[in-house]
């Protein structure tokens, strides 16, 4: 999992400042040592008289109506794009056409040898499977509205301090009790980061986290489904091999 920019320095100097010294009769020395290193990296929020935040990384950053770093992004409510398709987007391709493969197999290949009841099992589990990957694939992973970031000659306004951080590359704000990374596949910031999945060609965050839930739980389910549906089938062709031999072997006789 690779990510940069600036939300969680605090904290990583703060696990430094503690793993640097033995826990014992100086944890009051060490505790006063990790506040003064807080104190001293972290930045209050920005404020209206902070009139120039922006920097070269967010000048050059691609960030359009129809494009986010390296995602393309469509389908905009309140400044939120409902989805989005990640750079990755021929992974997706590509194990949708392995699952369908597996499909095809065991729906009209083996069609003579399963019941009526099998191939619309196969069916249904299939079409599960097919939407929910779909929905992982499209929807926003996390994307932040396109209100929150910082723009050039232009104040923040926080007048609660709601905004604690923003991002060094996209100029995304971070919000108080937000969890926010910016991705590098993606080349964006995401709300609610978990990892990026190459096989859903993004990020998965909390835009898309239960649709992954239930493409994983799907896919299994699929899959577990192919190989009994398989090694019936294999059974059935072995007994049927079997038994005409048997038959053969008794007329001759």
């Amino acid at each position: 999992r690779r990510v940069h920019g600036d939300f969680s320095f605090n904290k990583f100097m703060a696990m430094d400042a503690r793993n640097a010294h033995p826990v014992g009769e100086e944890d009051t020395i060490l505790d006063d040592k990790i506040n003064e290193v807080l104190k001293r990296q972290t930045q209050p929020p920005p404020t209206k008289q902070e009139l120039n935040l922006f920097n070269e990384n967010m000048e050059k950053y691609r960030r359009s109506t129809y494009r986010i770093g390296n995602t393309i992004a469509f389908w905009y409510r309140n400044g939120i794009p409902l989805f989005t398709i990640g750079p990755q987007w021929y992974y997706y391709v590509l194990l949708n056409a392995m699952i369908f493969s597996f499909f095809f197999f065991t729906t009209f290949f083996l069609i003579s040898q399963i019941t009526i009841k099998g191939v619309i099992a196969s069916f249904v589990f299939y079409l599960l499977q097919f939407v929910s990957y779909a929905l992982v694939f499209l929807k926003n992973s996390g994307i932040p509205s396109n209100k929150d970031y910082l723009r050039k000659g232009q104040p923040v306004d926080n007048p609660q301090g709601l905004i604690e951080a923003y991002c060094t590359v996209c100029g995304a704000l971070k919000r108080k009790g937000s969890h926010m990374f910016h991705c590098d596949d993606c080349d964006a910031c995401i709300e609610g980061y978990d990892h990026h999945c190459m096989w859903v060609s993004k990020c998965i965050g909390k835009g898309n986290h239960a649709y992954f839930i239930a493409f994983i739980a799907t896919t299994i389910v699929f899959m577990v489904y192919i190989i009994c549906i398989s090694v019936y089938c294999a059974s059935q062709v072995i007994t049927s091999i079997k038994y005409s031999r048997g038959r053969s072997n008794d007329q001759e006789a």
